[in-house]
């Protein structure tokens, strides 16, 4: 079998760039060996991944094509109902600009869920430049954050005048009422105003109910109907939207295991929540039928033809342990204690086992500031 030597880059773009000449030149090389035989482990995937997708994926020519896939991401990092549950979460007390909130209306679970087109959204942010709409859903909205009570360019304002424009004949800009109807309105237009108009109606709801303090069963039944009224999931998101419902059931069980019945604040929620999606894997990616990309578990001895270690910088691998100065267990070990050095010592053989014809490492060993020459792990 051939052997590799170990290689450095520049920057991990090029790591992943020289990474990929070797994987085709294995699959020429050696006989019978398909992508589902290769797995590329990194201690930092996330930091990685967006590289990952960038090289294997932008290659035009089809025949040198590596299918892959990416296993072991976070909910945080990759879900998209994931980052919808978070913008949302955020939306109370904020100035709701138009892009908060055509980014949330954008994002494909929502606008699933409100059943819009590209060209429905395409037009929504038409009239949003035109009726000048910019923060705040009204007058009321805007006192509450200790700013000057006025309509113009709220929301509401905004949607009065796309409402007028589809009840009154167009008649060259006469006011009405002291508003100016919006006269553009023709075709398919006051179908995608309805919706438009509900998803607004619901937004303004939601932030007013989520700024006051709740018991943690509170809160867990106004995020059910949060992911009732603003996420559609499809085939590929339902596991997904499973796993988020799941944690949030466990915001409810935490109530009855702690015996904590006070109300609680959105900004602890918030960051409890960002905090669990964050450690919460999206499940998927682990051997697809392309070559693997995941994080270095040690659950992952599986022997595999070809084993390739990206990554392998000096600080990054093994992992450094750093306690906090009151913990008391790092400050005196016994035999048998956990220790992530000794783990990933342990993880690295097993990796090394793992590969039954061709072994790959790499790692950054120049610094992208002056050049200067940066040390593999010493592993």
């Amino acid at each position: 079998a051939p052997t590799w030597p170990s290689g450095k880059a520049l920057r991990p773009m090029r790591e992943v760039d020289v990474l990929y000449d070797n994987l085709l030149a294995l699959l020429e090389q050696l006989e019978g060996l398909t992508p589902r035989d290769i797995v590329v482990m990194t201690p930092d995937i996330e930091s990685y991944a967006p590289y990952i997708s960038t090289v294997f994926e932008g290659r035009q020519d089809h025949v040198r094509k590596i299918p892959f896939s990416i296993a072991d991401r976070t909910l945080t990092s990759e879900g998209e109902i994931a980052a919808v549950v978070l913008k949302l979460i955020n939306l109370p007390g904020s100035r709701l600009t138009v892009p908060q909130l055509f980014d949330i209306l954008e994002a494909t679970p929502v606008s699933r869920r409100f059943d819009l087109e590209d060209d429905e959204l395409e037009t929504i942010r038409n009239w949003l430049v035109e009726t000048r709409v910019r923060w705040g859903m009204d007058e009321r909205d805007r006192e509450r954050l200790g700013l000057p009570g006025y309509r113009d360019n709220s929301w509401q304002a905004g949607l009065d005048r796309l409402l007028l424009g589809y009840a009154m004949p167009d008649d060259g800009g006469s006011l009405f009422n002291g508003k100016l109807p919006y006269d553009e309105m023709e075709g398919s237009s006051p179908r995608t105003l309805g919706k438009l108009v509900e998803f607004i109606c619901r937004i303004a709801e939601f932030a007013g109910k989520m700024a006051r303090p709740r018991t943690l069963g509170e809160w867990r039944d106004e995020l059910r109907m949060m992911l009732g009224e603003f996420i559609a999931a499809d085939d590929d998101s339902a596991r997904e939207l499973s796993a988020i419902a799941g944690v949030v059931e466990e915001i409810g069980e935490l109530e009855g295991q702690a015996g904590f019945t006070e109300r609680v604040e959105l900004g602890v929620l918030r960051s409890w929540l960002s905090a669990r999606l964050a450690q919460e894997e999206k499940g998927l990616g682990f051997m697809t039928g392309g070559v693997t990309f995941c994080a270095m578990l040690p659950m992952r001895s599986i022997p595999f033809r070809v084993v390739a270690l990206i990554g392998m910088n000096d600080g990054a691998f093994p992992r450094q342990s750093r306690p906090p100065g009151f913990d008391l267990i790092a400050r005196n070990p016994r035999r048998g204690d956990r220790s992530l050095r000794d783990e990933d010592r342990y993880l690295f053989l097993e990796s090394i086992l793992s590969a039954r014809d061709s072994l790959f490492l790499s790692y950054v060993g120049q610094s992208i500031r002056d050049n200067s020459e940066i040390p593999p792990s010493v592993l």
